[in-house]
């Protein structure tokens, strides 16, 4: 089975084809389900998820909970020395329970569900969930489902419904078997990589706030944490490469997602750039 492993990673999309074969129902939807994957490779991953109402967003909780339960009658090796917490409502979670799931290091998924029917994408998250900001600094990828009318995306949701695509058990036991064999490596960075990554998180630092005039309020562009979760990322890509050595194309790789997300969660409408405070307090710009 090694060498079917290593022919599956040639293939350029071997990773959104990986998420399909663990979470076949769901339809689009591809970074999340992207940022399971990796959660399963990871010790201590956070990922919270918002948006509209009837979005799909326990849905996704609920097939993740299943595949969970699944490895558990397994035994699968995916388990050992991992916590998963899931987090229906994390509006209602008390928050010192929280704050000592975080010194677990835990697998954390959390969802935070809106004050109103409609999330809106240009205002305060922590504002329309009713979550602290202490809370939110703790999460490594944000997620928003927005329901945005889309004749052609509509009809390819509607007839995946139709089809009710059930999991194909063999294809779930490949993908499993493969996350198995690749959560087996103990990758550590290259010296190339640690640059590289040292290099990207200093250099976006410093550009973001070279841009910014002494009058204006200090912009959380880019933190630590962030710089934590690349670490994490790179980490978790390397074992899906199947590789003992985190190189620079691995780190390269978390940065592209992590920007991705970022873009997605946290663009400031008026300067067009990632600000990480858009999402921490409750402030609008």
């Amino acid at each position: 089975m090694k060498s079917d492993y290593i022919e599956f990673t040639k293939n350029k999309d071997y990773i959104r084809d990986l998420s399909n074969k663990l979470f076949p129902q769901v339809f689009g939807r591809g970074l999340l389900k992207d940022a399971l994957v990796l959660m399963l490779l990871s010790d201590n991953l956070t990922i919270f998820i918002t948006g509209d109402r009837k979005t799909g967003k326990t849905y996704i909780l609920n097939l993740f909970l299943e595949l969970l339960s699944h490895l558990k009658k397994q035994n699968s090796s995916l388990l050992h020395n991992k916590n998963f917490k899931i987090i229906k409502d994390l509006t209602i979670f008390d928050e010192n329970v929280f704050e000592k799931l975080i010194k677990q290091n835990r697998n954390i998924i959390a969802i935070g569900n809106v004050i109103n029917q409609k999330f809106d994408l240009y205002t305060s998250w922590n504002k329309q969930v009713g979550v602290s900001p202490k809370i939110f600094s703790e999460f490594d990828l944000f997620f928003a489902f927005k329901d945005i009318p889309d004749v052609k995306m509509d009809s390819k949701i509607a007839l995946s419904m139709l089809k009710n695509t059930p999991v194909n058990l063999t294809e779930l036991d490949f993908a499993v078997g493969f996350l198995e064999y690749a959560n087996s490596f103990n990758s550590t960075f290259s010296k190339e990589a640690e640059e590289k990554l040292i290099k990207f998180y200093a250099e976006f630092r410093s550009s973001t706030q070279d841009e910014q005039k002494d009058t204006e309020p200090v912009r959380l562009v880019f933190t630590l944490k962030q710089y934590e979760t690349l670490i994490k990322l790179s980490k978790a890509y390397a074992k899906l490469e199947l590789s003992q050595t985190i190189n620079e194309n691995h780190v390269q790789m978390s940065i592209d997602f992590l920007i991705m997300i970022l873009e997605r969660a946290s663009i400031n409408i008026k300067t067009g750039e990632i600000d990480i405070q858009r999402v921490m307090v409750s402030k609008e710009f």
